[in-house]
C-alpha cells in the first residue's frame, strides 16, 4: 500500500503505507483512516511533533553510527544502507512547514 500526502503548497509526498501509517500517529493521528486530513488548526502541533521525534532519532542515529565506528564488531552488524525514520519524516514535516505557511490543509489518501 501507498499514501499520498497532498497540499496545495508543495508537491504531493508518496510513502510506503507502513511508514506514513506511524508518521500520521507520531504526528497525532493515532488511527490513521485511509484517508484523512491535517486541518490548517493541527498543522503546528503535526510539524513540532514530527520535528521534535526527527530530531531525536537523528541524534540516536548519529550515536549509533559513532558506535559502530569506534568498534569493528558493531560496524559489521549495522546496516549502513538503512533508511532512518528521521530520513523518512523530512518530505512531510516539509510540507507540513509550507502547509502552515499558505494556511492550507494537508489531506492523505491510501493507494492500494
Amino acid at each position: 500500500m501507498l499514501i499520498t500526502f497532498t497540499s496545495d503548497a508543495d508537491a504531493d509526498v508518496i510513502m510506503f503505507g507502513e511508514v506514513a501509517l506511524r508518521l500520521l500517529e507520531l504526528a497525532g493521528k493515532p488511527d490513521p483512516e485511509r484517508s484523512g486530513i491535517f486541518t490548517v488548526e493541527q498543522l503546528a502541533d503535526a510539524h513540532a511533533r514530527l520535528s521534535r521525534i526527527a530530531d531525536d532519532d537523528r541524534a540516536r542515529t548519529r550515536a549509533a553510527r559513532d558506535a559502530a565506528e569506534r568498534d569493528p564488531k558493531q560496524d559489521e552488524a549495522a546496516d549502513k544502507n538503512a533508511v532512518a525514520l528521521y530520513q523518512r519524516a523530512v518530505p512531510l514535516i516539509n510540507m507540513l512547514a509550507h502547509s502552515m505557511r499558505e494556511k492550507v490543509p494537508v489531506t492523505w489518501q491510501s493507494m492500494g
